[in-house]
């Protein structure tokens, strides 16, 4: 019955124009659709409906199968303390300036698309390991339209892959351990943070109130031009002159409306209601005439008491990990997980000599013996850099399959897609790329080459900008995949010729 739904539906529009209409989800043809009609055939398999015009009404007049189906299209893939820096500024920097104008009363914060929880809980840990006691004024709420994910974040559980860069000791400092190799949060983590089920598109937000900061961070990614701008004004409009509001790193520039003021510290970017003295403004106040200083430098140790109670003794910062986009490979103990171990190693020594063919030897022997992530990425990149780019789809796609994060098989798909001439897919995945790692400078640099091709002068200049931002400042990381081939140097100088040739007002 599935099969025969899945057929009807190819040919359907409406479904996925009302799940857009009605929390902001935009289907691009694609493996998108296709997930979108087999979820839908599933229903209606479920169901023992026959059509498609039976299943429509039925979510027409039942709510609650239009949030059913919702919740089974969202996508809820994340991990604790994700993008740190940005964790980092609004708790070191951000949030002592506030308290030290504001005086006392509760701090309310936002984790606007919270998901299964994992940054409310992650910033609760940081106030309770900066502030101590006195972190009990901050009230923290987590958004989020589905149900079942917040029933995930409510009770705090958590298994391995939502540790993925989290620090030993905040996981022995603020998690207890349950069966199944499991964590949760401990108790006074979470009576910190309340969940509450938010449509941002239906102008749910406001039911929270006002709210000192925000968090609103690899959310928009999902969504139309025209949803993220509505969605954005429906945030602004909750936040005070004084506070902040924090986007993801690869989203900042495409969200700079003129609704709030773009703020720059210490090469990062929020917004902010009103901009103080010594901080640069956005390009939209700049083209506007008002002044602009230096970045303000971080301030030192904040006006609240120093920790205290029964919190672990740990470094006030978390330590921001290195970002290669997919988890390193670790021998294991047994025997063919040490050679595949060295057949990746030997592999990759052989790419970085241009040796390609002995190098793809090597990294197909360390796929049969480990089929894990990195052995994967490793052949698909080679099968790259040779000019296969067909081939070289298999191992990246497998490579997602076991981490849908990881930013290097994205980006191989992405310039495979584009190879052939697909660039809407190819703008698809290197956004994909950028989801998962928001440093990935080379996904950042094709994405704003599409768009300069496409004559978006605006969105291809924030690309190239923000390419050159990481690289300048050293965020040139290792792409593993990509020994040699890939020099940033050469971006750079492209980087700035695009910025050239579309010179004029902005």
């Amino acid at each position: 019955m599935v099969a025969g739904a899945l057929k009807k539906l190819r040919d359907e529009h409406r479904f996925a124009e009302l799940i857009t209409r009605t929390c902001g989800i935009v289907f691009e043809p694609g493996a998108a659709q296709e997930r979108l009609f087999n979820v839908v055939a599933g229903r209606m398999s479920a169901f023992g409906i026959a059509t498609p015009d039976e299943y429509y009404a039925l979510l027409c007049r039942e709510e609650r199968e239009l949030q059913a189906l919702i919740e089974l299209l969202t996508v809820n893939e994340t991990y604790f303390f994700r993008e740190p820096e940005y964790l980092n500024l609004l708790v070191d920097v951000l949030i002592p300036e506030y308290l030290a104008n504001c005086g006392e009363g509760p701090v309310r914060i936002l984790s606007a698309g919270c998901s299964t929880g994992e940054e409310p809980y992650s910033l609760a840990i940081l106030l309770r390991q900066r502030f101590g006691a006195a972190a009990e004024r901050f009230e923290i709420t987590g958004a989020d339209i589905d149900t079942k994910a917040l029933a995930i974040a409510t009770h705090g559980t958590y298994a391995a892959p939502s540790f993925r860069r989290t620090d030993p000791l905040l996981l022995q400092g603020y998690f207890e351990a349950t069966a199944g190799k499991s964590y949760r949060v401990r108790e006074e983590v979470r009576r910190m943070v309340r969940f509450e089920q938010v449509n941002l598109l239906e102008g749910g937000a406001a039911t929270v109130g006002r709210q000192d900061f925000i968090t609103y961070r690899n959310v928009s990614i999902y969504f139309s031009a025209e949803v993220q701008r509505a969605i954005f004004r429906r945030l602004a409009d909750l936040l005070p002159e004084e506070g902040a509001l924090i986007v993801g790193a690869s989203e900042t520039l495409h969200h700079d409306l003129g609704l709030l003021h773009l703020v720059e510290r210490n090469r990062l970017f929020y917004f902010s209601g009103k901009p103080k003295a010594g901080e640069k403004v956005g390009a939209r106040e700049r083209r506007a005439g008002s002044a602009a200083g230096k970045a303000a430098p971080l301030p030192g140790r904040p006006v609240l008491p120093p920790q205290s109670g029964p919190e672990p003794k740990l470094g006030r910062r978390i330590p921001v990990p290195p970002r290669p986009g997919c988890p390193t490979l670790t021998a294991a103990p047994h025997r063919t997980a040490a050679a595949a171990a060295d057949s990746f190693a030997a592999a990759l020594a052989a790419a970085r000599q241009m040796q390609y063919d002995e190098a793809l030897t090597l990294a197909e022997a360390a796929v049969a013996a480990n089929p894990s992530t990195m052995p994967l990425v490793l052949k698909a990149g080679l099968l790259l850099q040779t000019g296969r780019y067909d081939e070289a789809e298999g191992p990246a796609e497998a490579a997602l399959d076991l981490d849908p994060l990881c930013a290097q098989a994205s980006l191989i798909l992405g310039i495979a897609a584009r190879n052939r001439g697909d660039d809407q897919g190819a703008f698809r995945r290197f956004r994909e790329a950028l989801y998962g790692d928001a440093s990935c400078w080379l996904a950042q640099f094709y994405a704003a080459e599409i768009l300069f091709a496409k004559g978006e002068a605006g969105r291809a200049r924030a690309g190239f900008e923000t390419v050159i931002n990481l690289l300048e400042k050293g965020d040139d990381q290792e792409l593993t995949v990509f020994p040699l081939s890939y020099e940033p140097g050469q971006f750079l100088s492209i980087c700035r010729h695009k910025l050239t040739l579309m010179q004029g007002p902005k």
